[in-house]
C-alpha cells in the first residue's frame, strides 16, 4: 500500500501527527508521503490519515 498527496493540501500537518512513520512536510510546506510501501504496522495509521485529511487531498496509489 502507498500514498499520495495532491495539490490541495494546505500544509496543516495533522497527517503527520497521525503517521509520521509515512507523512512528512516538505521545503514548501506541503505534506508528502514516503514513495515506498507503507510498513504494515503504520497501515492503520496512515489509513487513518487520509480518512482525516481536511483537504482530502491523500489517496492511496492504486
Amino acid at each position: 500500500m502507498r500514498f499520495t498527496v495532491k495539490d490541495q493540501c494546505i500544509g496543516c500537518g495533522m497527517c503527520v501527527v497521525r503517521c509520521p512513520q509515512v507523512f512528512s512536510l516538505n521545503a514548501q510546506g506541503k505534506s508528502q508521503a514516503i514513495a515506498d510501501d507503507v510498513p504494515p504496522e503504520a497501515e492503520r495509521s496512515a489509513i487513518d490519515a487520509m480518512v482525516g485529511c481536511p483537504m482530502a487531498a491523500i489517496e492511496p496509489v492504486l
